[in-house]
């Protein structure tokens, strides 16, 4: 196999504990790559400072639309019964807790709730 790397398609963050976000620039081949305060990996977001904060505003936003988009097809199979809002509940709790095992820790470490940021 001749695997190649997608150089266009490398994303980095620069990971450490100081209070100002810092930057770096890194030179792959002939791409120059600048350092993002997060980037997307394996489903969940990633920041510099491992707090999960992004990933937490990413997860609500998500389970938001979610949400909506299921609303809004209650009236067409046929209203808001018990077992409609149950499968309603349980899609958006499965979307605010994907990869919960991961990042809930950070939050909790840090103080942080998962309640405060569900809109």
């Amino acid at each position: 196999m001749n695997l190649q790397l997608a150089k266009h398609k490398i994303e980095a963050v620069l990971i450490n504990s100081r209070k100002a976000v810092e930057t770096i620039k890194l030179i792959v081949g002939t791409q120059e790559i600048t350092s993002q305060p997060y980037i997307r990996y394996l489903g969940g977001m990633l920041d510099a400072r491992l707090n999960f904060k992004q990933q937490v505003e990413h997860v609500t936003a998500k389970a938001s639309v979610v949400r909506a988009n299921l609303a809004r097809l209650m009236p067409n199979v046929g209203g808001p019964k018990q077992s409609r809002r149950l499968l309603l509940s349980s899609v958006v709790t499965s979307v605010l807790t994907y990869g919960i095992s991961i990042w809930a820790d950070a939050l909790e470490l840090q103080g942080e709730r998962l309640d405060q940021y569900i809109v």
